[in-house]
């Protein structure tokens, strides 16, 4: 392959990358968000039921999760665990309070992360990232599959 080769590629280059695009629009076009249970063990050649058919609907075992006291404790308590680690950034609001000591801003900045954290667990949007809390998806799992 000499110089010349390389460069006659390079000016092929957009007549062929705008041909793989339209095919990816059109293929993204025809694309709908997968069904929970194709999510886990489906994917990875487990059994996840006869048809993969849920026993509970997932909002419906969202709302069921969220409202038990001890699973939104449990919850909170794992998220808590979480945010002890890294916070390295304190809002400006609390920031700018003088009567505080800065250990008390860094535990409203806390509480106010698994506030924010619980907020964005409870999105339906798929096609966000998620955080994996153990509790929820234990509970999930257990009250959509049978599984524990």
């Amino acid at each position: 392959m000499n110089r010349r080769s390389i460069l006659s590629l390079i000016a092929g280059a957009p007549l062929a990358g705008r041909a793989v695009a339209d095919q990816a629009v059109t293929s993204l076009g025809n694309m709908s968000p997968p069904p929970y249970g194709l999510i886990g063990g489906a994917a990875q050649g487990q059994s996840t039921g006869p048809a993969n058919i849920p026993f509970v609907e997932h909002q419906s075992a969202l709302r069921s999760i969220f409202g038990d006291a001890k699973a939104l404790a449990e919850i909170r308590a794992e998220l808590a665990e979480a945010e002890l680690r890294n916070n390295p950034y304190i809002d400006p609001d609390i920031q700018i309070m003088r009567s505080f000591s800065p250990m008390a801003k860094i535990t409203f900045q806390r509480q106010r992360n698994v506030e924010r954290a619980l907020a964005e667990i409870q999105d339906t949007r798929w096609d966000r990232p998620q955080r994996y809390i153990r509790a929820l998806q234990s509970r999930l799992d257990k009250m959509m599959w049978g599984k524990s």
